[in-house]
Protein backbone atom coordinates (compact mmCIF):
# COMPACT_ATOMS: atom_id res chain seq x y z
CA UNK A 1 0.00 0.00 0.00
CA UNK A 2 1.89 3.39 -1.06
CA UNK A 3 -0.82 5.26 0.52
CA UNK A 4 1.17 7.01 3.89
CA UNK A 5 -2.29 7.82 5.44
CA UNK A 6 -3.09 4.24 5.34
CA UNK A 7 -2.72 3.07 9.20
CA UNK A 8 -5.40 5.70 9.69
CA UNK A 9 -7.82 3.53 8.01
CA UNK A 10 -9.77 0.62 9.72
CA UNK A 11 -7.72 -2.37 8.90
CA UNK A 12 -9.33 -4.74 10.88
CA UNK A 13 -11.25 -7.09 8.54
CA UNK A 14 -7.96 -7.92 6.49
CA UNK A 15 -5.91 -8.78 10.36
CA UNK A 16 -7.12 -12.39 10.11
CA UNK A 17 -7.54 -12.82 6.64
CA UNK A 18 -5.10 -14.95 4.33
CA UNK A 19 -4.07 -11.14 2.90
CA UNK A 20 -1.09 -10.26 3.13
CA UNK A 21 -0.32 -6.01 3.38
CA UNK A 22 2.48 -4.11 3.31
CA UNK A 23 2.57 -0.74 3.76
CA UNK A 24 4.85 2.46 4.74
CA UNK A 25 4.41 5.78 7.24
CA UNK A 26 6.52 8.85 7.95
CA UNK A 27 5.01 9.69 11.51
CA UNK A 28 6.28 7.10 14.19
CA UNK A 29 4.20 4.42 15.28
CA UNK A 30 3.50 3.90 19.47
CA UNK A 31 5.81 7.46 19.85
CA UNK A 32 5.27 9.44 22.73
CA UNK A 33 4.84 12.80 20.72
CA UNK A 34 2.62 11.42 18.73
CA UNK A 35 0.20 9.17 21.10
CA UNK A 36 0.55 13.30 22.88
CA UNK A 37 -0.39 14.96 19.83
CA UNK A 38 -3.15 12.71 18.85
CA UNK A 39 -4.90 12.87 22.30
CA UNK A 40 -4.54 17.02 22.54
CA UNK A 41 -6.05 16.88 18.80
CA UNK A 42 -8.88 14.80 20.20
CA UNK A 43 -9.43 17.15 23.18
CA UNK A 44 -9.71 19.72 21.04
CA UNK A 45 -12.07 18.16 18.51
CA UNK A 46 -14.29 16.95 21.58
CA UNK A 47 -14.54 19.93 23.81
CA UNK A 48 -13.71 22.94 21.25
CA UNK A 49 -15.52 21.87 18.16
CA UNK A 50 -17.85 19.31 20.02
CA UNK A 51 -16.92 16.72 16.91
CA UNK A 52 -16.21 13.03 16.81
CA UNK A 53 -12.29 12.48 17.00
CA UNK A 54 -12.33 9.67 14.46
CA UNK A 55 -9.32 7.71 13.96
CA UNK A 56 -6.48 8.68 17.23
CA UNK A 57 -4.11 8.30 14.30
CA UNK A 58 -2.37 11.02 12.84
CA UNK A 59 -2.80 11.48 8.89
CA UNK A 60 0.43 12.22 7.43
CA UNK A 61 -1.16 15.82 6.37
CA UNK A 62 -2.40 17.40 10.15
CA UNK A 63 1.72 15.69 11.02
CA UNK A 64 3.38 17.90 8.21
CA UNK A 65 1.71 20.73 9.51
CA UNK A 66 2.47 20.56 12.79
CA UNK A 67 6.18 19.78 12.23
CA UNK A 68 6.08 22.83 9.68
CA UNK A 69 4.51 25.48 12.24
CA UNK A 70 6.90 23.48 15.33
CA UNK A 71 10.31 24.16 12.89
CA UNK A 72 9.05 27.80 11.93
CA UNK A 73 8.38 28.47 16.02
CA UNK A 74 12.17 27.24 17.14
CA UNK A 75 13.52 29.38 13.98
CA UNK A 76 12.01 32.31 14.95
CA UNK A 77 13.49 31.66 18.76
CA UNK A 78 16.46 30.92 17.76
CA UNK A 79 16.88 33.90 15.93
CA UNK A 80 15.14 35.96 19.24
CA UNK A 81 12.57 37.41 17.09
CA UNK A 82 10.38 38.88 19.73
CA UNK A 83 8.64 41.67 18.10
CA UNK A 84 7.78 41.70 14.15
CA UNK A 85 8.16 44.89 11.97
CA UNK A 86 4.81 46.14 10.29
CA UNK A 87 4.37 45.33 6.55
CA UNK A 88 2.72 47.36 4.20
CA UNK A 89 1.04 45.55 1.24
CA UNK A 90 2.05 48.54 -1.41
CA UNK A 91 5.56 48.08 -0.24
CA UNK A 92 8.20 46.28 -2.16
CA UNK A 93 10.60 45.78 0.29
CA UNK A 94 10.68 42.11 2.02
CA UNK A 95 10.84 41.58 5.78
CA UNK A 96 14.06 41.68 7.45
CA UNK A 97 14.15 38.57 8.67
CA UNK A 98 13.39 36.45 5.74
CA UNK A 99 17.21 35.47 4.16
CA UNK A 100 18.07 35.20 7.82
CA UNK A 101 15.38 32.28 8.68
CA UNK A 102 15.96 30.38 5.73
CA UNK A 103 19.55 30.02 5.99
CA UNK A 104 18.70 29.14 10.21
CA UNK A 105 16.61 26.38 8.31
CA UNK A 106 19.20 25.41 6.07
CA UNK A 107 21.49 24.96 8.96
CA UNK A 108 19.11 23.37 11.37
CA UNK A 109 18.58 20.18 12.52
CA UNK A 110 15.07 19.43 14.02
CA UNK A 111 13.07 16.37 15.38
CA UNK A 112 9.93 16.17 14.74
CA UNK A 113 6.64 13.67 14.08
CA UNK A 114 7.53 13.08 10.93
CA UNK A 115 11.36 12.31 12.15
CA UNK A 116 14.44 14.21 11.62
CA UNK A 117 13.89 17.16 9.42
CA UNK A 118 16.94 18.80 7.51
CA UNK A 119 16.41 20.53 4.47
CA UNK A 120 19.55 21.02 1.95
CA UNK A 121 21.16 23.88 -0.53
CA UNK A 122 17.55 23.05 -2.82
CA UNK A 123 15.88 24.40 0.25
CA UNK A 124 13.45 21.08 -0.02
CA UNK A 125 13.83 18.09 2.65
CA UNK A 126 16.35 16.21 1.52
CA UNK A 127 16.42 13.47 5.15
CA UNK A 128 13.50 11.29 6.10
CA UNK A 129 12.52 7.86 7.20
CA UNK A 130 9.29 5.74 6.57
CA UNK A 131 8.48 3.20 8.47
CA UNK A 132 7.64 0.02 7.04
CA UNK A 133 5.12 -2.50 8.19
CA UNK A 134 2.56 -5.43 7.68
CA UNK A 135 -1.18 -6.59 8.70
CA UNK A 136 -0.41 -10.34 9.93
CA UNK A 137 -3.32 -10.62 12.63
CA UNK A 138 -1.72 -7.07 13.70
CA UNK A 139 0.27 -4.19 12.66
CA UNK A 140 3.26 -5.11 12.79
CA UNK A 141 6.97 -2.96 12.53
CA UNK A 142 9.15 -5.13 10.08
CA UNK A 143 11.67 -2.04 9.36
CA UNK A 144 12.44 1.71 8.06
CA UNK A 145 13.87 2.76 5.08
CA UNK A 146 15.24 6.69 4.87
CA UNK A 147 17.08 8.50 2.42
CA UNK A 148 20.60 7.60 3.31
CA UNK A 149 20.86 3.94 3.87
CA UNK A 150 17.62 2.65 2.32
CA UNK A 151 16.31 -0.21 3.66
CA UNK A 152 17.62 -1.22 7.19
CA UNK A 153 19.47 -4.67 7.88
CA UNK A 154 16.68 -5.90 10.17
CA UNK A 155 14.01 -5.52 7.63
CA UNK A 156 11.85 -9.15 6.98
CA UNK A 157 8.98 -9.19 4.86
CA UNK A 158 6.50 -12.07 4.52
CA UNK A 159 5.01 -12.71 1.43
CA UNK A 160 4.20 -16.22 1.41
CA UNK A 161 1.60 -18.14 3.32
CA UNK A 162 2.93 -20.53 5.84
CA UNK A 163 3.75 -24.22 4.73
CA UNK A 164 1.07 -25.74 7.20
CA UNK A 165 -1.73 -23.58 5.54
CA UNK A 166 -0.43 -24.15 1.90
CA UNK A 167 -1.01 -28.20 2.69
CA UNK A 168 -4.37 -27.76 3.82
CA UNK A 169 -5.19 -26.45 0.04
CA UNK A 170 -4.15 -29.80 -1.16
CA UNK A 171 -6.25 -31.98 -3.07
CA UNK A 172 -3.78 -34.49 -3.29
CA UNK A 173 -5.27 -38.10 -1.89
CA UNK A 174 -8.61 -36.93 -0.85
CA UNK A 175 -12.31 -37.55 -2.13
CA UNK A 176 -13.98 -34.64 -3.72
CA UNK A 177 -17.82 -33.75 -3.73
CA UNK A 178 -18.24 -32.69 -6.89
CA UNK A 179 -21.67 -30.97 -7.00
CA UNK A 180 -23.37 -30.67 -10.71
CA UNK A 181 -26.66 -29.97 -12.15
CA UNK A 182 -28.05 -31.78 -15.69
CA UNK A 183 -27.63 -28.80 -18.08
CA UNK A 184 -26.93 -30.13 -21.85
CA UNK A 185 -23.65 -30.13 -22.78
CA UNK A 186 -22.22 -29.91 -19.37
CA UNK A 187 -23.48 -32.72 -17.44
CA UNK A 188 -26.09 -35.28 -18.70
CA UNK A 189 -27.53 -38.69 -18.16
CA UNK A 190 -25.38 -41.64 -20.09
CA UNK A 191 -28.33 -43.53 -22.62
CA UNK A 192 -28.38 -46.47 -21.28
CA UNK A 193 -27.86 -49.26 -23.89
CA UNK A 194 -29.69 -52.43 -24.41
CA UNK A 195 -27.66 -55.57 -23.38
CA UNK A 196 -25.37 -53.27 -21.32
CA UNK A 197 -24.89 -53.48 -17.43
CA UNK A 198 -26.38 -51.05 -15.83
CA UNK A 199 -24.46 -47.77 -14.92
CA UNK A 200 -23.09 -46.77 -11.16
CA UNK A 201 -21.62 -43.75 -9.84
CA UNK A 202 -19.66 -41.07 -12.05
CA UNK A 203 -20.18 -43.70 -14.96
CA UNK A 204 -23.68 -42.63 -15.08
CA UNK A 205 -22.92 -38.67 -16.25
CA UNK A 206 -20.90 -37.56 -19.23
CA UNK A 207 -20.91 -33.84 -20.31
CA UNK A 208 -18.07 -31.35 -21.16
CA UNK A 209 -18.00 -30.32 -17.10
CA UNK A 210 -17.61 -33.88 -16.59
CA UNK A 211 -14.62 -34.15 -19.52
CA UNK A 212 -13.40 -31.41 -16.90
CA UNK A 213 -13.23 -32.77 -13.42
CA UNK A 214 -11.77 -35.68 -14.56
CA UNK A 215 -8.92 -34.09 -16.63
CA UNK A 216 -8.40 -32.09 -13.07
CA UNK A 217 -8.64 -34.77 -11.04
CA UNK A 218 -5.39 -36.45 -13.33
CA UNK A 219 -3.34 -33.63 -12.78
CA UNK A 220 -4.11 -32.65 -8.90
CA UNK A 221 -4.38 -36.52 -8.22
CA UNK A 222 -7.75 -36.52 -6.11
CA UNK A 223 -10.67 -38.91 -6.12
CA UNK A 224 -14.23 -37.24 -6.66
CA UNK A 225 -17.93 -38.22 -6.74
CA UNK A 226 -20.99 -36.11 -8.31
CA UNK A 227 -23.65 -35.18 -6.90
CA UNK A 228 -26.78 -33.90 -8.48
CA UNK A 229 -28.88 -31.21 -7.74
CA UNK A 230 -32.05 -31.59 -8.57
CA UNK A 231 -33.77 -28.67 -8.66
CA UNK A 232 -30.89 -27.08 -10.70
CA UNK A 233 -31.07 -24.04 -8.40
CA UNK A 234 -28.00 -21.98 -8.90
CA UNK A 235 -28.17 -19.95 -6.01
CA UNK A 236 -29.41 -16.46 -4.41
CA UNK A 237 -29.32 -14.33 -1.62
CA UNK A 238 -32.69 -14.49 0.04
CA UNK A 239 -33.03 -11.18 2.20
CA UNK A 240 -35.57 -12.46 4.20
CA UNK A 241 -34.17 -15.36 5.31
CA UNK A 242 -30.54 -13.87 5.78
CA UNK A 243 -29.63 -17.45 3.83
CA UNK A 244 -28.24 -18.32 0.47
CA UNK A 245 -29.82 -21.17 -1.61
CA UNK A 246 -28.89 -23.79 -4.10
CA UNK A 247 -25.63 -25.07 -4.93
CA UNK A 248 -24.08 -21.74 -3.34
CA UNK A 249 -25.45 -23.06 -0.11
CA UNK A 250 -24.67 -26.21 -0.96
CA UNK A 251 -21.11 -25.08 -0.91
CA UNK A 252 -21.19 -22.43 2.23
CA UNK A 253 -22.48 -25.27 4.44
CA UNK A 254 -20.24 -27.90 3.60
CA UNK A 255 -22.07 -30.33 1.84
CA UNK A 256 -19.72 -30.30 -1.39
CA UNK A 257 -16.59 -29.11 -1.59
CA UNK A 258 -17.08 -27.79 -5.34
CA UNK A 259 -19.49 -27.11 -8.11
CA UNK A 260 -19.61 -26.78 -11.60
CA UNK A 261 -21.92 -25.42 -13.78
CA UNK A 262 -23.47 -23.02 -15.91
CA UNK A 263 -23.31 -20.60 -13.25
CA UNK A 264 -22.43 -17.25 -13.89
CA UNK A 265 -20.31 -14.97 -11.56
CA UNK A 266 -21.46 -11.92 -10.33
CA UNK A 267 -20.50 -9.17 -7.32
CA UNK A 268 -23.44 -10.98 -5.13
CA UNK A 269 -22.47 -14.33 -5.53
CA UNK A 270 -18.43 -13.51 -5.62
CA UNK A 271 -18.89 -12.54 -2.01
CA UNK A 272 -19.48 -16.57 0.05
CA UNK A 273 -17.77 -18.36 -2.61
CA UNK A 274 -14.76 -18.26 -4.19
CA UNK A 275 -14.78 -18.76 -8.11
CA UNK A 276 -11.75 -20.10 -10.42
CA UNK A 277 -11.06 -18.00 -13.72
CA UNK A 278 -13.96 -18.84 -16.47
CA UNK A 279 -13.56 -21.78 -18.29
CA UNK A 280 -16.49 -20.96 -20.82
CA UNK A 281 -18.43 -17.67 -21.51
CA UNK A 282 -20.95 -17.25 -23.57
CA UNK A 283 -21.28 -14.40 -26.66
CA UNK A 284 -24.45 -13.24 -27.88
CA UNK A 285 -24.08 -12.10 -31.41
CA UNK A 286 -26.02 -10.62 -34.24
CA UNK A 287 -25.52 -10.89 -37.88
CA UNK A 288 -28.07 -9.01 -40.26
CA UNK A 289 -27.83 -9.09 -44.23
CA UNK A 290 -27.03 -5.67 -45.93
CA UNK A 291 -29.91 -4.24 -47.90
CA UNK A 292 -29.73 -4.38 -51.46
CA UNK A 293 -29.82 -0.76 -52.86
CA UNK A 294 -32.62 0.27 -54.67
CA UNK A 295 -32.91 3.44 -56.64
CA UNK A 296 -35.45 5.73 -54.71
CA UNK A 297 -38.89 5.54 -56.82
CA UNK A 298 -41.46 8.93 -56.98
CA UNK A 299 -42.74 8.85 -53.55
CA UNK A 300 -39.67 7.88 -51.91
CA UNK A 301 -39.91 11.39 -49.36
CA UNK A 302 -42.97 9.85 -47.72
CA UNK A 303 -41.15 6.44 -46.21
CA UNK A 304 -40.27 8.51 -42.99
CA UNK A 305 -44.08 8.39 -42.50
CA UNK A 306 -46.77 5.36 -42.15
CA UNK A 307 -49.38 5.67 -45.41
CA UNK A 308 -52.13 6.63 -42.37
CA UNK A 309 -50.32 9.84 -41.76
CA UNK A 310 -50.40 11.35 -45.30
CA UNK A 311 -53.98 9.88 -45.68
CA UNK A 312 -55.05 11.77 -42.85
CA UNK A 313 -52.88 14.77 -43.89
CA UNK A 314 -54.63 14.89 -47.21
CA UNK A 315 -57.92 14.67 -45.52
CA UNK A 316 -57.53 17.56 -43.49
CA UNK A 317 -56.24 19.30 -46.35
CA UNK A 318 -59.41 18.86 -48.40
CA UNK A 319 -61.78 19.59 -45.47
CA UNK A 320 -60.09 23.20 -44.72
CA UNK A 321 -60.17 24.01 -48.49
CA UNK A 322 -64.13 23.55 -48.40
CA UNK A 323 -64.57 24.93 -45.05
CA UNK A 324 -62.56 27.95 -46.34
CA UNK A 325 -64.50 28.18 -49.21
CA UNK A 326 -68.21 27.60 -48.03
CA UNK A 327 -67.23 30.40 -45.34
CA UNK A 328 -66.02 33.00 -48.02
CA UNK A 329 -69.28 32.68 -49.82
CA UNK A 330 -71.42 33.04 -46.64
CA UNK A 331 -69.39 35.69 -44.96
CA UNK A 332 -70.63 39.23 -46.37
CA UNK A 333 -67.09 41.12 -45.84
CA UNK A 334 -65.68 38.96 -48.52
CA UNK A 335 -68.01 40.48 -51.42
CA UNK A 336 -66.44 43.46 -52.95
CA UNK A 337 -67.85 45.49 -55.40
CA UNK A 338 -66.03 44.84 -58.82
CA UNK A 339 -63.47 47.01 -59.99
CA UNK A 340 -64.97 47.76 -63.33
CA UNK A 341 -68.53 48.39 -61.75
CA UNK A 342 -67.78 50.15 -58.78
CA UNK A 343 -70.27 52.36 -58.88
CA UNK A 344 -73.11 49.86 -59.32
CA UNK A 345 -74.06 48.40 -56.38
CA UNK A 346 -75.48 44.60 -57.89
CA UNK A 347 -72.14 43.70 -58.98
CA UNK A 348 -70.15 41.80 -56.11
CA UNK A 349 -66.72 39.51 -56.38
CA UNK A 350 -65.30 37.03 -53.83
CA UNK A 351 -62.15 36.51 -53.95
CA UNK A 352 -62.05 33.21 -51.83
CA UNK A 353 -63.12 30.90 -54.49
CA UNK A 354 -62.65 27.23 -54.87
CA UNK A 355 -59.30 27.90 -56.44
CA UNK A 356 -58.39 30.58 -54.22
CA UNK A 357 -58.55 28.63 -51.43
CA UNK A 358 -57.12 25.78 -52.62
CA UNK A 359 -54.07 28.32 -53.13
CA UNK A 360 -54.22 29.43 -49.75
CA UNK A 361 -54.26 26.51 -47.63
CA UNK A 362 -51.20 24.77 -50.13
CA UNK A 363 -49.29 27.92 -49.43
CA UNK A 364 -49.86 27.62 -45.55
CA UNK A 365 -48.45 24.45 -45.75
CA UNK A 366 -45.31 25.06 -47.68
CA UNK A 367 -45.15 28.42 -46.31
CA UNK A 368 -45.04 30.56 -48.93
CA UNK A 369 -46.61 33.87 -49.65
CA UNK A 370 -49.61 34.43 -51.45
CA UNK A 371 -51.40 37.45 -53.10
CA UNK A 372 -55.15 35.96 -51.80
CA UNK A 373 -56.72 38.32 -49.17
CA UNK A 374 -58.47 36.62 -46.28
CA UNK A 375 -60.67 39.19 -45.10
Amino acid sequence: MTNLDAHTEDLTPYMYSDAILTGVHLTKQNDEMSSRVSKELCHLYNVTFKLECGTPELDIETALILDSVSVFLQTLKALEVTQGQYLSCDNTDGWVYGLNIINTLQMGSYEGITGIIEFGQDRFRNAFELSIYQIRGAMLERGTWNTTVGLSEDVVLEFEDDEEEQEGLELEDRNVNVLITLTKPYAQLKEQKEGTHRLSGNDRYEGYAIDLIEEISKILGFQYTFNVRNDNQHGHFDSLSGKWTGMIADVIDGRADLAISDLTINKERVEPVEFTQPFMSVGISLLFRKANEVPPSFFYFAQPFAIKFWQILAISYVIIVCSLFLIGRLSPSEWQRAETCRESKKYLENDLTFLNSLWFVSSGVFRQATNVKVK
